[in-house]
């Protein structure tokens, strides 16, 4: 990703959007907020990060793309 569309400060439980993402469709914007509050169980990219962000929305790749510009 060419910038950031969420960040989550786990100590203080607070989540920032980024005010670029009303650009994107919705889901985009659902699967930023599911990317966010998934860091407050794990501060990592680890594979149970993941595990747990696609057990919230399973097509969370498809949207993880459209925001990467891998996808159209």
């Amino acid at each position: 990703m060419h910038t950031r569309w969420g960040s989550c400060n786990t100590r203080a439980r607070r989540v920032w959007l980024s005010v670029y993402l009303p650009a994107y469709l919705l889901e985009c914007t659902e699967y930023v907020i599911v990317h966010e509050l998934c860091h407050l169980h794990h501060a990592n990219h680890s594979p149970a990060f993941w595990q747990t962000v696609a057990t919230a929305m399973p097509d969370y790749q498809r949207w993880h793309d459209m925001l990467a510009g891998k996808t159209g």
